[in-house]
């Protein structure tokens, strides 16, 4: 099961929020240019969830084979090995 997700304020540039445990979260970019976070993952091994999935911002299209449907689809299929539970929208 699930916790409830928390509805968490708007972040500005330097602003920061701690997540508990489990907490059902999501986050993007409501500005209109681009956007830098820094994810900080305690206890820490989730380094390898990125190199696994992620794409270098210097590739050629790299937002697009970002969200690439064979990459999320990847990501889905073994987001539980990285300790990650994804709910999908309903």
């Amino acid at each position: 099961m699930y916790p409830k997700c928390v509805n968490y304020p708007t972040l500005e540039p330097g602003d920061s929020i701690d997540l508990p445990p489990n907490s059902l979260h999501t986050f993007t970019n409501a500005g209109d240019g681009p956007c830098r976070w820094l994810n900080v993952h305690s206890p820490k091994g989730f380094l390898t969830f990125f190199e696994t999935f992620g794409v270098d911002s210097n590739q050629e299209d790299a937002f697009q084979k970002s969200v690439d449907g064979q990459l999320i689809a990847d990501v889905l299929r073994q987001a539980a090995s990285y300790d990650m539970h994804i709910q999908l929208p309903q």
